[in-house]
């Protein structure tokens, strides 16, 4: 089961976050008159099922979540359950450009078998993981990639039904974490297989983290598969649009909270 990092756990995490710090992950930026933590970090975000996650910047896929790269990216953080107990922090990163939505997973975790997927509303009926959706996904072990969509009864590999396959990912890891990119195409042209959204929409996704020995699942936001957190669509990071995304990022986000 996955929860949001309350309160009592800052102490804890506070002392894993330091030791991470060794690793060159725990970076602090001041952009647009605040300070902005940008990777894992010791403050309270809102709960994971309000928050609209957004961001703008390209990635280059290689396993390594470098600062320059992911400056601009959305970064809630989160616990992850551990094989035999505990949890473990984590983080997801969420950004776009004009092609491809782009996913980093940060664990205070090593181990080799580390599963990764992300489902999304492909259809936009309100429900994640149904029927036509897309879902991608990545496996430490064998560092291979996974593009599906989901049929009445389960998933299919793209490819096995006429598709293509959309994902690129890489991962990385140090004695005491675990980091995994990905990216997948906004709109791949790979129809009743992929998403296809643009620049303001709005896309819902929940994101699974598995642990072996199988199977020790966390859900994002969670705390459990379906629960839905959303990705807004950013434009490119053009100085004519940034002023009129703010205020569109602003507005959702005063929504959500309502």
């Amino acid at each position: 089961m996955n929860r949001d990092v309350a309160p009592s756990d800052r102490a804890s995490l506070l002392g894993a976050f330091l030791r991470w710090a060794a690793d060159g992950l725990l970076l602090l930026e001041l952009r647009a008159g605040r300070a902005a933590l940008l990777a894992l970090a010791c403050t309270i975000t809102a709960p994971a099922s309000a928050q609209i996650l957004s961001g703008s910047g390209t990635a280059v896929i290689d396993g390594v979540i470098d600062h320059s790269e992911w400056s601009d990216a959305d970064a809630p953080i989160f616990l992850v359950d551990l094989p035999g107990g505990g949890t473990a922090a984590a983080a997801l990163y969420v950004m776009n450009d004009a092609a491809n939505l782009y996913f980093g997973f940060a664990i205070v975790y090593n181990d080799d078998l580390i599963d990764v997927s992300l489902s999304f509303d492909a259809t936009g009926d309100g429900e994640t993981g149904g029927t036509g959706d897309d879902a991608i996904g990545f496996a430490t072990v064998s560092e291979a990639v996974r593009d599906n969509f989901r049929t009445v009864s389960s998933g299919l590999f793209d490819t096995d039904d006429g598709g293509t396959l959309d994902v690129v990912g890489a991962t990385t890891a140090t004695a005491t974490a675990t980091y995994i990119e990905l990216s997948h195409p906004l709109d791949s042209g790979d129809a009743g297989h992929d998403i296809a959204v643009g620049p303001g929409e709005l896309l819902p996704f929940y994101a699974t983290l598995r642990l072996f020995p199988c199977c020790t699942d966390t859900f994002y936001p969670g705390p459990v598969a379906g629960i839905e957190a959303q990705i807004l669509i950013a434009p490119e990071a053009t100085s004519g649009s940034a002023a009129a995304f703010a205020a569109l990022f602003a507005m959702h986000r005063r929504r959500k909270t309502q």
